[in-house]
């Protein structure tokens, strides 16, 4: 053991693992270390690294190979449980320890800057801890914006990534997340982003992806793969290796961000606005309006809605159809928009028949969000409703 081991509690420490450990799949394990490719000679590191389920891979990969060499293979994990757990499991399969830590690695404050050839990680997700600034200079409370301005920072020029990351991380517009995005952009090739299903790590239904990336390059075309809970990752390894794709994997060319957020889609949003654009049909002659035109108001309540003329109520959760009468309404007031729109633009009929045509309904879909029950946002109303009218 190194004096290392030894470490403060801190915002990373135990709190985060305690509400958000979530174990490694196997088969996602596997999957990882053969897009990285890692090599004997080269230093790999995880740092959360749990009970070691990737760190383990990387050993089978490279003994399989033929060329393991397990003094680098590094590890830190802030919880005493996890790392001992991870310890025992490693030394069942003579994966050295000497290098795995018990450690935070967010106090390592830049010191493994450039050190990694690979980098790997399912990190604990959804920690918030003090305000503070990261490797890379972004001030955050997030666990996970911190950790992962460690990692690029660790990582060599040149070297290669695969890290766990929320599907919020895409879109998140708080400063750190957009100087995160920036950063990845300009400064590593993101190539891949393997959207994992709902439940793929156990205890939790939150969505999340790997993000593969090496530093040294910028980023210009994104490759995405929409993975669904039937498959295993056979296909998505053959698309890597053969650099092809099929109707799970899409392209994404980041010329295509237009504003300061360095927004990202997910691979289901691009999936479900490939679905939009093929079912399209007779909308594509009419005019797409802006939503601050069409509607006049956008009202919420918590008791009842008093009634206007002109109005549409849409479901903001669940698969109820719209109306424009508030007398068929079928769920609870609350559960409601309350469209008011301007008639010269738009007829209430006819937005409910827009809106309940296939194309309405899956534009619906790509606005809702969450996994137990998925809604639609205000603002998420607002700024991605697409509407198509005379």
């Amino acid at each position: 053991m190194t004096e290392e081991k030894t470490t403060h509690v801190t915002d990373f420490a135990t709190a985060p693992r305690r509400v958000a450990e979530f174990i490694t799949p196997f088969d996602l394990c596997a999957a990882i270390v053969a897009v990285l490719k890692p090599e004997s000679h080269e230093v790999i590191y995880d740092g959360a690294f749990g009970t070691a389920s990737l760190l383990l891979s990387v050993q089978e990969y490279l003994t399989k190979s033929g060329a393991s060499n397990s003094e680098n293979i590094c590890g830190r994990e802030i919880n005493l449980n996890n790392y001992e757990t991870g310890c025992k499991r490693a030394d069942a399969v003579g994966l050295e320890t000497e290098n795995l830590l018990l450690s935070n690695s967010l106090e390592v404050n830049g010191k493994d800057a450039g050190k990694y050839d690979v980098i790997l990680s399912n990190p604990p997700l959804g920690s918030k801890g003090e305000l503070r600034e990261g490797e890379l200079g972004f001030k955050t409370r997030s666990g996970d914006n911190k950790l992962l301005q460690h990692y690029i920072n660790s990582l060599k020029l040149g070297g290669r990534a695969a890290i766990v990351v929320t599907n919020g991380f895409f879109s998140q517009s708080d400063p750190a997340s957009v100087g995160i995005r920036k950063y990845l952009i300009e400064h590593c090739d993101l190539h891949t982003v393997l959207q994992l299903p709902p439940n793929t790590l156990q205890y939790t239904a939150i969505p999340i992806s790997v993000i593969f990336f090496n530093k040294g390059k910028n980023t210009s075309n994104i490759r995405y793969y929409l993975k669904n809970k039937e498959e295993g990752y056979v296909e998505f390894l053959e698309l890597i290796n053969k650099n092809t794709t099929n109707k799970r994997s899409y392209y994404y060319n980041v010329d295509c961000i237009h504003d300061n957020s360095f927004t990202l889609p997910t691979a289901s949003q691009i999936a479900i606005q490939q679905e939009i654009d093929e079912k399209i049909g007779n909308f594509k002659e009419f005019k797409r309006h802006k939503n601050e035109k069409v509607f006049l108001e956008i009202n919420l309540t918590k008791e009842k809605f008093e009634e206007k003329s002109n109005t549409v109520y849409l479901p903001k959760l669940g698969y109820s159809p719209c109306v424009t009468c508030i007398g068929r309404t079928t769920l609870k007031h609350q559960n409601y928009f309350q469209l008011v729109v301007d008639s010269n633009i738009i007829l209430p009929g006819y937005l409910v028949y827009y809106l309940r045509s296939n194309l309405g309904q899956m534009i619906l879909d790509g606005l809702k969000t969450g996994v137990a029950i998925p809604t639609i946002s205000k603002k998420n109303l607002i700024e991605n409703l697409t509407i198509f009218a005379p």
